[in-house]
């Protein structure tokens, strides 16, 4: 393959892997919002609900509201990630963990990066080569 030709099919798949990678960062920001928002939301109308409908004790309803958003709290901060590169985009990006027939049993639960992380990679490995032929990324 000549180097214009290389060149060309090196940006053109740099462009599909930004914009998988922006549609990763996008469901991230989503489910980070999700997670902060309306699940709170959700518990605090559960519980109104719970004492309308159900005519449950309020004193009840209000401990069930408040550990729901304690517990949505601490997953927030959990997968709040001290970089901000990481944490909720490896959430929202899809990694299969295992393959059929599986090589161990070891396998089907060993940890495996996300597809976030392997395109951020596949990115820059083509930067590097079209830095290598001497052409700007």
């Amino acid at each position: 393959m000549d180097r214009d030709t290389e060149i060309v099919e090196i940006r053109r798949e740099l462009d599909i892997l930004r914009a998988r990678h922006a549609l990763f960062a996008k469901w991230g920001r989503v489910l980070r919002a999700f997670v902060a928002v309306v699940m709170p939301v959700c518990a605090i109308l559960a519980a109104t609900a719970g004492v309308i409908l159900g005519r449950a004790d309020p004193a009840i309803a209000l401990i069930l509201a408040t550990l729901m958003i304690v517990f949505c709290a601490i997953v927030y901060f959990i997968f709040s990630p001290r970089d901000q590169r990481r944490g909720w985009i490896d959430l929202a990006s899809p990694a299969i963990g295992f393959a059929y027939p599986p090589k161990s049993i070891g396998a089907l639960f060993a940890a495996r990066p996300s597809d976030a992380l392997i395109i951020e990679e596949q990115i820059a490995e083509r930067e590097r080569r079209l830095q290598e032929l001497g052409v700007a990324p």
